[in-house]
């Protein structure tokens, strides 16, 4: 069990540091709060 949750925390935390980098490459310094309104689907 305490290897399922590390494997799911790390996954969890690699997916929003990769979405992070994703809006920053995309839009550098003027990146949206919300990552979805800059891309234009909300």
């Amino acid at each position: 069990m305490k290897k399922a949750t590390l494997v799911s925390v790390s996954v969890t935390t690699l997916f929003y540091m990769l979405c992070g980098a994703a809006g920053y490459a995309a839009f550098g310094d003027m990146a949206p709060g919300n990552l979805l309104t800059g891309f234009g689907f909300y």
